[in-house]
C-alpha cells in the first residue's frame, strides 16, 4: 500500500485511510510543515519503507519536523529509503537524528536549496555517524562542509580484506557549497576511505562553475578511485528513491 500526496490542498484525515497499518510508501509534495507533522503523527505501520518530501512549505513553526520524521519507533526497522529535497535541515538533525534513527537504512537523499550554505549542512563527522549506525548504507546525497577533518577513532574498524559482501561500500554523492574553507584533498581522501573504506565518492557542483572547494572534492574524489583501482570518470548509479 502506497499514498502519494501531491501537490493539491490538504485532504481531511476523515477521507484517509487510518491507521495507515499497511502502509509501505509515503510521498509527501509541497504541504505546509504543520501539516506534514501531523500526517506523520498519524502513520503507525510497521512496513513503511520509503518516504519522499519535497518542497516544505515553511510557516516559522518547523522546529520538531526532524525529531518526528527520525522519532516514529514503528518504522524504525523498516526504513530502507528517504528522501528529504528542499526541506531545510540543520548540521545537528543530519548528523545526530537521520544518521541514527533507521539502522536497516540502504539510501539517504537529502537536497538542499542553493542558497542554504551556512547552517544546513553537515560536517564530515555526521560520515562517522552514518558509518556506525547504518550498516547496509548504498547511497548517501548529503551536502557536506569538510572544513574541519574530524579524528577517525570512533569510526568502525573495517579492513579493505574483508569480504566484499559484508564490506561497507556506498556511493556518497557530495554537494560541496563555496566558501568552505577545505584542507587538501589528500587530507580527505585519507578520511573517507578511513570512514568508508570502498567508498564511491562523487562530487555535485553547485555552480555552474566549479568552486575552490569542489575542485579539492574533486581531487579527493579522484584521489580514492586511484586508491581502489577505479576509473576516476566512473558514474554514480541514478537516485531511485525505492531503491
Amino acid at each position: 500500500m502506497g499514498i502519494n500526496l501531491a501537490t493539491l490542498a490538504p485532504p481531511s484525515f476523515a477521507s484517509l485511510p487510518t491507521p495507515f497499518s499497511a502502509l509501505k510508501e509515503l510521498q509527501i509534495d509541497k504541504f505546509p510543515v504543520d501539516w506534514i507533522l501531523e500526517v506523520l503523527k498519524v502513520v503507525q505501520s510497521p512496513e513503511l519503507s520509503h518516504i519522499r518530501i519535497s518542497r516544505v512549505i515553511y510557516s516559522g513553526k518547523d522546529g520538531d519536523f526532524c525529531e518526528v520524521i527520525a522519532s516514529r519507533s514503528t518504522w524504525r526497522r523498516s526504513i530502507r529509503s528517504i528522501e528529504l529535497s528542499f526541506c531545510e535541515l540543520s548540521s545537528r538533525e543530519i548528523e545526530h537524528l537521520l544518521a541514527g534513527a533507521w539502522p536497516r537504512l540502504q539510501q539517504l537523499h537529502c537536497v538542499q536549496h542553493a542558497l542554504h550554505t551556512a547552517t544546513h549542512t553537515a560536517t564530515l563527522r555526521s560520515l562517522i555517524s552514518f558509518s556506525k549506525h547504518c550498516p547496509d548504507l548504498k547511497y548517501l546525497n548529503i551536502p557536506l562542509d569538510a572544513n574541519q577533518i574530524p579524528p577517525l577513532v570512533d569510526a568502525p574498524s573495517v579492513s579493505l580484506d574483508q569480504d566484499s559482501t559484508t564490506d561497507v561500500k556506498p556511493i556518497l554523492v557530495v554537494r560541496a557549497f563555496p566558501f568552505h574553507q577545505i584542507p587538501d584533498a589528500a587530507s580527505l581522501a585519507d578520511f573517507l576511505l578511513g570512514v568508508f573504506p570502498r567508498v564511491r565518492p562523487h562530487i555535485h557542483c553547485v555552480l555552474s562553475t566549479p568552486s575552490l572547494e569542489e575542485l579539492i572534492w574533486e581531487g579527493a574524489c579522484k584521489i580514492v578511485n586511484a586508491r581502489l583501482g577505479r576509473a576516476s570518470g566512473e558514474e554514480a548509479i541514478p537516485w531511485n528513491w525505492r531503491g
